[in-house]
């Protein structure tokens, strides 16, 4: 996995250090690296952390990373502790000033909403990983007959049925503009999951006659349409 940038970080907020050397946490034991802070306003978030403003949060502070009481900056966050507050590990904060340009771009963008600016960031990440970014239109969805690499008869009667399954789709994408990489063909074969299982959360919902931007990754077997599949995740 990439390593977290404060450009991926998935809570970002501008906020003023009220204590440093210190944590609101029961939990955290060990304050020397800590500091409360308050959160003025948020910049991008995921949804169930939405509401932090005006809360005063613990943030575990990067290794080189200094405050001093008082401080405002623009905090670039991960790693969530839910307890009595919140506690959150930084990687790193920028000056007011100088974060200004991009907090100014990113609620610009975003319309103003945080969590809308989280959904754009995911977006860019899966773009900048993906060989093969389109723009396009559903036009047909079916059930997969098969996994679109070669598959052994011993890897068949040796495959595990599990309640993880993905139930593997297709969808036939129109395509309307390449953005990244290449296909040889105006349409392309988009399959997907979906199962409803917590370990396929990036699942996506194909139906006709739906734009849609897909960032895929090219399958090994290309034949008289193009296939593209989704990523799949990490095994839990």
């Amino acid at each position: 996995m990439a390593p977290v940038t404060k450009e991926s970080a998935a809570f970002a907020f501008r906020g003023t250090v009220k204590q440093k050397g210190a944590a609101n946490l029961k939990a955290i034991t060990d304050t020397a690296r800590c500091a409360v802070v308050t959160v003025d306003e948020i910049v991008r978030s995921p949804p169930a952390l939405a509401g932090f403003v005006g809360h005063d949060v613990t943030v575990q502070l990067a290794a080189n990373e200094r405050v001093r009481n008082g401080e405002r900056g623009v905090f670039y966050v991960t790693g969530f502790v839910f307890g009595e507050t919140l506690a959150v590990q930084s990687v790193g904060h920028d000056s007011v000033p100088a974060a200004q340009p991009m907090v100014a771009a990113s609620i610009r963008a975003a319309d103003g909403d945080p969590t809308r600016a989280f959904r754009q960031t995911q977006a860019r990440e899966r773009a900048e990983r993906a060989p093969v970014v389109v723009t396009g239109k559903v036009v047909a969805v079916g059930l997969a007959d098969s996994e679109p690499t070669p598959v052994t008869a011993a890897a068949v009667t040796s495959r595990r049925v599990s309640e993880h399954e993905p139930f593997w789709r297709e969808a036939v994408v129109e395509v309307q503009a390449v953005h990244k990489g290449a296909v040889p063909s105006q349409q392309v074969v988009l399959r997907f999951p979906s199962s409803s299982d917590v370990r396929w959360p990036a699942r996506k919902a194909c139906s006709p006659s739906i734009p849609m931007r897909s960032a895929a990754a090219p399958s090994s077997a290309w034949p008289r349409r193009a296939w593209l599949q989704l990523p799949r995740p990490s095994r839990h």
